[in-house]
């Protein structure tokens, strides 16, 4: 049989230095982490956002349609954090009436003549671009990253 033995020290020391750390820190730190975390949340979002720029259309009668489609990616925006015992969270969302629509995917009237298209529809299903999810993974791919960065931050001020 082989002899193992362990070293034991780190460990000790780690547990020393978390005793140390006060409720108060370990809160800093969850909201910190969530704010960095609604942060790449945001931008995942607006960068999967589509924009094609303000479209202008005159028509036959004279009267002109004007869309910005910008107006989706500047609709995104996250609320307060709030913070209890159990939980911290900031709500990101969309403020656009029609984000779901794109998120999602929508019906629409098959050979229905739209103005600032010029056009008229050839599908009766437009597929969703799937913003949120698209933002959601990003968030679950850095969210280990940010979490140990802001544990390592905190750890680092109670090492002496």
């Amino acid at each position: 049989m082989a002899d193992i033995s362990f070293d034991f020290s780190g460990f000790e020391e780690l547990e020393e230095r978390l005793n140390r750390i006060s409720g108060e820190a370990f809160l800093k730190v969850k909201e910190d982490a969530v704010k960095e975390l609604a942060s790449v949340y945001l931008r995942s979002a607006k960068e999967n956002t589509p924009v094609l720029g303000t479209q202008t259309k005159k028509l036959a009668n004279g009267t002109v349609i004007s869309t910005d489609s910008e107006h989706m990616r500047r609709s995104w925006d996250a609320g307060d954090l709030e913070s209890t015992k159990k939980e911290t969270k900031i709500k990101v969302y969309n403020g656009a009436s029609y984000a779901a629509f794109v998120n999602d995917g929508h019906r629409q009237i098959k050979g229905r003549f739209v103005p600032i298209l010029g056009k008229c529809l050839v599908k009766g299903w437009v597929e969703g671009l799937y913003i949120t999810d698209k933002a959601e993974n990003a968030v679950k791919r850095k969210a280990s990253a940010i979490l140990i960065r802001n544990l390592e931050r905190i750890l680092r001020g109670y090492s002496e």
